[in-house]
């Protein structure tokens, strides 16, 4: 996690490295890297989810290596990967039970057996 911080800390307080990483996205709209924050424990889910979906364009920049940064080797991705799978049904809890429209505390024991399913699954 801490190699992960220190990828999105670097990107994120670098114009220049962010300019590059915008120009490799050739297709949709530009992705900036997410800093997750105590706060919202499920934004670590989002920054790892962000970091896969750009590990593609952060491999071209280490490859040409037009910005100096330490990408993450092919064992870190794949712990990246396995916690992103591993967050995403709390992530999903969080979210549900965030909800401002619907009471909530009727879907807390549903959730809580969906919650177990997928990290089962």
């Amino acid at each position: 996690m801490k190699l992960c911080r220190e990828l999105v800390n670097f990107f994120n307080s670098s114009t220049q490295a962010v300019k590059k990483l915008h120009s490799k996205q050739v297709q949709g709209r530009e992705l900036h890297l997410i800093q997750d924050v105590t706060t919202r424990w499920w934004s670590t889910y989002a920054m790892l989810q962000r970091l896969i979906t750009l590990k593609p364009y952060l491999s071209l920049l280490e490859n040409e290596g037009e910005v100096d940064f330490t990408n993450l080797s092919n064992s870190q991705w794949i712990i990246v990967e396995d916690l992103a799978s591993l967050l995403k049904p709390f992530m999903i809890l969080q979210k549900t039970l965030e909800g401002h429209a619907y009471v909530t505390i009727s879907l807390v024991p549903y959730m809580i057996y969906k919650m177990r399913k997928g990290l089962v699954d």
